[in-house]
């Protein structure tokens, strides 16, 4: 790749007259391969940094192709790879899918190249969609053939699922709908039959999450409601009719949701909810939303159900994750915002009970929980507005998620805690917890400075007290007090003039938190017993 970027035409020319030479050879002497795997794995390289308006000799290579003799795996696999490596050179050159389409077909066929070969048309059919409708139905049909047989092992199923996906979108609606029919029910009986296994195994597991897997696959990449072409180019008028009847017929994978839902609301509470599953079902689930944004309003309830079976029996961050998108996706849906916020405090109390059982021991579920908290202050607040959803709790959770040693956690808590504050004063419930817990809050982030927690969670507490400067100046003035006169605290090793200090220089700087940064450290350092170590030296190093 780097000799190309200097050579550039030189390169091709070069490379194209050992390709050449290398395909003789192996045709001559087919035990003779590697040089022509070698040719080919140089074209793969520069295929990234080839213009896609190259003519001169990338079309050469692409007629070349056919010469080459398939008669060793590796060669087969190369070949392969290579016609993948230049799906966004193909692109703009279409005519040479009908000599690669077929070669990438036939890999299906063999397990020693299907890798190769599924890899490649994923590729293809992402850069290449809009010129496939000529090799659709044959796309389709083979992969629907391979999917049937033993040849395809379980990631090369998935990514296979990628190419039917992509070219499905081109195709008329009710071709679609006919395809699903046809690929959907093999995988839905599959997974509501070791659903419902009485005996659930790790096998069992694995085939669960192996359809879910091929199911997200399809939500990602089945979009009858895709975009124009880039730049401007023109479909043929064929496609674009198809495009513009199908954009005003509802998107297919509305119809494998709710073939999904139905599977699990038939399974009930009879599965045993394990951590893998949860994880797949919801990246299956987040990816179908994905596409459907508010379409999917209508499985809306069934969506929250399932989360909250699955958070309650494996609270997992992936679930949260959900919880998190659909908050933000429905947040001005009045007609959901009942349902929403009841489920979204259905969350935070089974969060809240889990963590208090063992604070320590929950610092993955915590951190995540304090991520949505933060995310949904800053975009969809109108939920800490509900009844149903306690804000003091909430504030009191975070506050105590400061005295977590895991830096990530605390930045979490931090970065909630601090929207917490410059949002209160839009919802009445927030601005009365501030008043009554703020000095508590205060206090624990003078603790955490003062040397109660690691070094490293230091840099997230002036987030807070910047916040606390903007918005509540007057208390934060207020509650200095007791911190300057308690003696011993934060850390004995300060005095009161330092503390004094300290504060003024907190309150001093309202809107550059850098430097708030460096008197916050400064200040911690102190406390630790640290000034003129070479830590501290380390610590100024990394602050300039």
């Amino acid at each position: 790749m780097y000799c190309y970027n200097i050579l550039r035409t030189a390169a091709l020319a070069n490379l194209m007259a050992h390709l050449n030479i290398a395909t003789t050879t192996a045709s001559n002497n087919p035990s003779q391969w590697q040089y022509l795997e070698a040719c080919l794995f140089a074209f793969k390289e520069v295929s990234e940094s080839v213009d896609i308006k190259e003519n001169q000799f990338i079309p050469v290579f692409m007629n070349h192709l056919r010469n080459i003799p398939l008669q060793h795996i590796r060669i087969i696999s190369a070949t392969m790879e290579a016609i993948g490596a230049f799906a966004e050179w193909i692109n703009t050159h279409p005519d040479v899918l009908g000599c690669v389409i077929p070669l990438l077909l036939m890999g299906l066929q063999n397990a020693d190249v299907a890798i190769s070969a599924t890899f490649a048309l994923k590729d293809i059919s992402r850069d290449c969609y809009s010129s496939m409708q000529p090799f659709a139905e044959q796309i389709l049909h083979t992969c629907l053939e391979a999917l049937k047989g033993n040849i395809l092992k379980l990631r090369e199923k998935v990514r296979i699922i990628a190419t039917i996906g992509k070219v499905l979108s081109i195709m008329p609606f009710s071709y679609i709908m006919e395809y699903l029919d046809t690929l959907l029910p093999p995988i839905f009986n599959e997974l509501q039959e070791h659903l419902c296994c009485k005996e659930a195994t790790v096998n069992s597991a694995a085939i669960i999450v192996h359809d879910l897997h091929m199911l997200s696959m399809l939500f990602a990449t089945l979009d009858t409601h895709y975009g124009a072409d880039p730049e401007g180019e023109e479909s043929e008028p064929e496609s674009s009719q198809i495009r513009e009847a199908n954009l005003k017929m509802p998107q297919p994978v509305l119809h494998v949701l709710e073939k999904l839902l139905i599977v699990f609301r038939t399974a009930g509470n009879n599965w045993e909810v394990k951590e893998q599953i949860t994880e797949a079902l919801c990246e299956c689930l987040k990816r179908a939303v994905s596409m459907l944004t508010d379409k999917c309003k209508m499985f809306l309830p069934d969506l929250l159900n399932l989360l909250l079976h699955l958070y309650k029996h494996c609270p997992h961050q992936s679930v949260l994750d959900m919880t998190k998108q659909l908050l933000i996706l429905f947040v001005n849906d009045e007609d959901e915002r009942e349902a929403l916020s009841k489920y979204f405090a259905e969350i935070c109390d089974h969060t809240i009970q889990i963590s208090m059982k063992d604070f320590r021991e929950s610092t993955t579920v915590i951190e995540s929980f304090l991520q949505v908290l933060d995310h949904i202050i800053r975009r969809a607040i109108v939920f800490f507005k509900a009844e149903s959803v306690n804000p003091l709790v909430l504030f009191q959770f975070g506050t105590a998620a400061l005295n977590l040693p895991e830096k990530p956690t605390v930045r979490a808590a931090a970065s909630f805690l601090a929207e917490f504050i410059m949002h209160s004063r839009e919802v009445p419930n927030m601005l009365n917890v501030v008043n009554t817990q703020g000095e508590m809050l205060v206090m624990q982030v003078f603790k955490v400075i003062g040397g109660d927690s690691p070094r490293s969670v230091v840099e997230f507490m002036p987030d807070i007290l910047m916040a606390f400067n903007k918005k509540y100046f007057d208390n934060l003035c207020r509650w200095l007090g007791p911190f300057t006169q308690q003696e011993g605290f934060p850390s004995f090793r300060v005095t009161q003039r330092q503390k004094e200090e300290f504060a003024r220089l907190i309150l001093k700087e309202r809107t550059n938190k850098r430097r708030l940064k460096e008197t916050v450290t400064e200040f911690s350092l102190l406390c630790r017993g640290l000034i003129g170590t070479e830590y501290a030296a380390q610590s100024y190093q990394s602050l300039s």
